[in-house]
């Protein structure tokens, strides 16, 4: 899966985050720590400046 597959996965704008990235801004978080909230068993919505995503309870 690409970059952007998975941002688009997380509701995460892909252009914004690669902007962030290579502008070493870091301003929004790693794809691979939201991942990680999404596969939290007791989360259910991921919440930040950059990402408003429902997570299904099948992501759970």
């Amino acid at each position: 899966m690409s970059i952007v597959e998975t941002a688009n996965k997380l509701g995460v704008n892909a252009m914004e985050y690669i902007a962030d990235r290579i502008s070493q801004k870091h301003d929004m978080p790693h794809l691979a720590d939201l991942v990680r909230q999404v596969l939290t068993p007791d989360c259910h919505y991921v919440l930040s400046g950059y990402v408003n995503l429902f997570v299904p309870y099948y992501w759970t």
